[in-house]
Order: structure tokens, then sequence, then C-alpha cells
């Protein structure tokens, strides 16, 4: 199997239709479902698997940009459906034992607008096609703007007004950045305030299933790290938490895929921009797990912070993933999520 070709969408509004095409042909408990539309109308899928009492969610594509995580989620969802990885392995035992003990639902494209209007600008839906190490002006802009234009900060400024959205896309013909849902909001700390319809969809779903773990998965300039605990964590749950993402971080080692050197850390900014994970920690007392992947591209000012960072400094000069490397970080991570969370019950 062509893994990029299979998985790496140029456009990520096919993957519904892709998930449902594996749901329909699958001999396993597979299925699709609908959890609420986005800010254009836009249908929000889920795809989930298992009938077990161990209930674990994966949350990818927040931030418009950040689709490579949705790509490897597809492959784990081939995976959940035809009982073989996507490399050709034989794993019909492991899934059918895993379904009948869990129910897994990975949320692909949260942010669907965003990543919808991103696929346009980035050719390929990938980074690289659109720039290079050297282009960190450029690159800023294209994640954070309008934010510089108005002079707003983030983690104080978690959504952008009618006025500004109006001046900034009508009159100015401005491109939104890879932080906003198509409504001006950033879904990522948009948990305090729920202006989004996206945000209370997610929020209604994941009531419903009242989770036993919640894994969440951006994309970032350096390597595929862990960050745990999640600030609002508390007494042994923080140690839960740096356990999970050892035993993750040591798989992505053992299939020799680039990772960061530094194993896991501590997610050290403003409590402000850490809302989805604190709030969904602190709702339904869960494990909560947080990681970002490198989506191909380190750019040359990234690599200069790094080797100031002590938290970083390691993994300064280590190369990017491929686009099919990126695919199975997603896969192996969730393959050792789900395997401990079964020894463990996610605790």
């Amino acid at each position: 199997m062509d893994v990029v070709a299979e998985f790496w969408l140029n456009d990520p509004l096919k993957a519904a239709a892709n998930l449902e095409s594996l749901a329909d042909q699958s001999s396993y408990p597979v299925r699709t479902l609908r959890y609420g539309t986005s800010f254009r109308g836009r249908e929000l899928v889920v795809f989930q698997a298992g009938d077990g009492p161990l209930r674990a969610v994966v949350v990818g594509g927040m931030h418009a940009a950040e689709m490579a995580n949705g790509f490897g989620m597809l492959a784990f969802a081939h995976t959940l459906s035809t009982g073989e990885s996507p490399w050709g392995e034989e794993l019909g035992d492991w899934v059918g034992d895993l379904l009948r003990r869990q129910t897994i639902t990975l949320v692909p494209f949260h942010n669907i607008d965003g990543a919808a209007r991103m696929s346009r600008f980035l050719p390929g839906s990938y980074t690289r096609n659109r720039f290079n190490a050297a282009d960190w002006d450029r690159y800023l802009h294209f994640v954070r703007d309008p934010i510089m234009r108005f002079g707003l900060t983030r983690g104080i400024d978690h959504f952008l007004t009618d006025e500004q959205m109006r001046v900034f896309v009508e009159e100015e013909d401005g491109v939104l950045g890879q932080l906003w849902s198509d409504q001006g909001v950033d879904l990522w700390e948009d948990w305090l305030n729920l202006r989004a319809p996206e945000t209370r969809a997610l929020r209604d779903f994941l009531d419903e299933i009242r989770p036993d773990c919640i894994f969440e998965l951006h994309n970032h300039e350096g390597q595929s790290q862990m960050f745990v605990p999640v600030p609002a964590a508390k007494g042994r749950d923080r140690m839960t938490q740096l356990e999970y993402g050892e035993r993750m971080m040591t798989a992505l080692m053992e299939e020799g895929l680039p990772c960061s050197r530094h194993s896991v850390r501590t997610y050290g900014i403003p409590e402000s921009l850490n809302q989805f994970p604190d709030v969904a920690y602190e709702r339904y007392r869960c494990l909560v797990l947080f990681a970002e992947v490198c989506f191909g591209l380190t750019l040359d000012r990234q690599r200069e912070l790094a080797r100031s960072n002590p938290l970083s400094e390691r993994d300064a000069d280590l190369r990017e993933p491929t686009q099919e490397e990126i695919i199975r970080t997603v896969w192996v991570w969730l393959r050792a999520l789900v395997d401990m969370g079964g020894e463990r019950g996610y605790r």
C-alpha cells in the first residue's frame, strides 16, 4: 500500500466519505457518527470502533492547518476496520480483542472549516509545499494573522470580533491564519467562552461518552513530543499522565521514528492558552494527554530557539519526519495508548 497516497488527502473534506467506506466494508463493530455542524454548516464526523466498556477519545485538528494528525487517524481507522496495519502486518486477533474491551472514538478534523480553508492555501495539505526553513516571518503570518494586524494577544484574545473579521477578510482580502476557525475563533481556547458551534458540539458529545481517556493531538514545527502532565492535573494523575507519555515516546523510539530526544516534558505556556486539556481534565476527571506531531518542517529560527532552551536543545538538529513517518507516528502512538489503556483501564 502507498500509505501517503492512501491517507494524506489533498482535500480533508474527503475524509468523511473515506471513513464511511471503511465502516461499510468492515466486519468489525465500527461506524461513523455526526456530533454536530460547523460554523459553515459542514457535518462534524467521528469514526468510532468497538463496543467495550473502556472509552478512549482522540481529538485532532482544532487548529486549521494541523491536518497531519487527521491523516494518521485515517490510517488507524483503516487498521480498526480491516485488522491489518497500513504496512501489511496482520492484526486481526489484536483488533478483535481490542474492540471487545474498548470503544475508541477518533475525531480527525474538529476544525473542518479551517482544514478546508488551509488545504486550498497549502498545496497537497502539506506545509513544506508552501514554506521552507528560512520563511520565519511569512510563516508567522500564516499561523497568527490577523493577531498582529489588530494588536491582539494570544491567550487573552481568544476570538476575533465581527468587525475585525469584516475588515480583515472582506476589506483587506486577508487569509485567516491556522489558529482560527472560519468564525474567527481559536477552538482550542474556546472551552470557557463556548462561542463556536464546534466547541459546543464536541462538549456535548464528550458529555454523552464520559470518556476514560482523552488524547489531543496538534502539529508543530518542533520534533514530535508528549507534553505531560497537563497543568490542571493533580496528585497521582500527574504521574499517570507521565507514565503514559513515556510509554508512547518509547514506542516511537523503538520504531526508529524521528521524535524528540527529551522524551516527555511539561507544557510551559500560560494556563489561559491551555483551555481544552485543562477543561477536559476538570470536567471528566479522566486520563488527559496532549501531544504535538512535527508536520515535516522545522524552521531555521525554530532550531535557533531550540538550541537556547534546555527542554529542546537535543532536538535542534534532528531531521524532520517524512509524510509517511508522520502518519506512522500517529498510528504508533495510538496503538501504544490503547494497549496501555487496556492493561491499566486508562488509570
